[in-house]
């Protein structure tokens, strides 16, 4: 369903978002009392709290598509019995599987990010933000109880039902994203450091993934255990969002019935001004993060191991987990840090621009790793040590160039951060549409 490009969009969207001049006269409000004793926050509950609306920001993104032997499991070929069928043998529905979540999943994310940054202004961010924890509740508990039902006599059905329960989620997410960043958005300092600390939270979930395979040899009973927890921190999110609702740190802050600004008469020639001026922002994001789109998750989570035939535990339960999620997160952890104090300028944009090219000529390299099923293009780097060198060199320079783009905004915009804001979310909403079916088409390819 999300690639780590996806994450880092989200990420970055919220920094931006709570950094723009339209929360300029929520935050010049909440700090009204900086000289002031604020409420103290019993038990840290609203700290708590404010570290899993930044972990929500990001979980139900990447948690879907890290369960891949679960779905492995479902789509296999049942004539085989329980064994997952893998390389050559697998099923259409196990090779479409990650691209089919892709595809389920950015419509309406599209479509609810651009409704509510129009409209957002109709509804208090609050319901909006308890509302779309609920849906994304709800979802969760769902596919936390069809772990229990056999589906083998209805794949077909049953792979059509996840991918609409994915839209569902996908547009909770994108409320629950829109509306949360406003509230945090009112507090000081401190309650954002954790927002900003649980949006790094992806780490936590593949790490998760990778104990439910490991407490069992069942693909089932892992699914089970792995939903089940998904929807229990999703359900211990919401119930520290409505304990910080009745604190008095939210009453303080003036939290509870936030709305967002009604959307302000957007000027094109203001915006075509901007857009030529910070081209090359755009530029970056919107290629780094279409390129990535056709070959992670939906070429990566196909890569085997090249010991695959000898079946160890290795190579059928933590290879796609470790490597292909884990080290994928944790590598655009790194470009981040790396990329901390570059930026882009109009002096050395061009640099940056040579720097995405070399880049998008390395997309291909995934083609030609151990990826299987396949019939027309051969397997070059079939060594296991070949594809985690190029997926750490990937996925560390995705990591560098979107988090050096997204912090380059403000810089390009001069004094309108707002009509900046407007124009990264716009572009990117047309991008994301855009790569929506590159999966189907690097899969066909193979």
């Amino acid at each position: 369903m999300a690639t780590t490009a996806d994450i880092e969009i989200s990420r970055k969207l919220s920094i931006l978002s709570v950094l723009s001049d339209k929360f300029a006269e929520e935050r010049k409000v909440s700090h009204k009392h900086d000289n002031e004793k604020g409420p103290k926050d019993f038990m840290f509950a609203v700290h708590i709290a404010c570290f899993f609306v930044g972990f929500m920001n990001v979980m139900p993104l990447v948690f879907f598509s890290t369960a891949n032997s679960y779905w492995m499991y479902k789509f296999r070929n049942v004539t085989q019995g329980d064994e997952i069928t893998e390389g050559q043998d697998r099923t259409r529905l196990q090779v479409y599987f990650q691209p089919a979540l892709m595809a389920g999943g950015t419509i309406p994310m599209v479509m609810c990010t651009l409704l509510w940054t129009f409209y957002g202004h109709k509804i208090a961010s609050m319901l909006r933000s308890l509302v779309a924890l609920v849906l994304l509740g709800l979802v969760f508990a769902i596919f936390a109880i069809f772990t229990q039902i056999n589906t083998d006599s209805w794949q077909t059905g049953f792979f059509a039902l996840t991918v609409i329960l994915l839209m569902l989620n996908s547009a909770g997410l994108a409320t629950f994203q829109m509306s949360s960043v406003i509230l945090i958005a009112k507090l000081p300092p401190s309650y954002m450091f954790c927002y900003l600390i649980g949006q790094n939270g992806t780490v936590l979930t593949t790490s998760l993934q990778l104990v439910a395979v490991a407490v069992t040899n069942n693909s089932i009973t892992s699914g089970l255990i792995y939903f089940t927890a998904g929807t229990t921190l999703i359900t211990i999110s919401l119930i520290f969002v409505m304990i910080a609702r009745r604190s008095h740190v939210f009453r303080y802050y003036e939290v509870e019935n936030i709305k967002d600004k009604q959307a302000e008469h957007i000027n094109f020639g203001e915006m075509k001004k901007l857009i030529v001026q910070f081209w090359p922002v755009l530029v970056v994001i919107g290629i780094t993060f279409f390129m990535s789109s056709f070959v992670h998750p939906s070429i990566t989570t196909l890569v085997e191991s090249e010991y695959a035939y000898e079946k160890t535990v290795w190579t059928q339960k933590f290879f796609t987990p470790a490597l292909v999620f884990l080290l994928a997160e944790v590598s655009s952890i790194v470009g981040r840090v790396l990329s901390h104090r570059f930026s882009i300028t109009h002096s050395n944009k061009w640099w940056y621009i040579l720097f995405l090219l070399v880049r998008l000529s390395f997309t291909p390299f995934y083609l030609f790793c151990n990826a299987q099923p396949r019939t027309h293009l051969p397997v070059i780097f079939d060594h296991d040590w070949e594809f985690i060198l190029g997926h750490i060199i990937f996925n560390v320079s995705m990591g560098f160039l979107l988090h050096v783009g997204f912090m380059s905004v403000r810089s390009f915009s001069e004094d309108k951060p707002e009509v900046g804001l407007k124009i990264v979310t716009l572009t990117l909403s047309l991008v994301i549409a855009a790569s929506t079916f590159n999966g189907f088409l690097t899969v066909m390819l193979l």
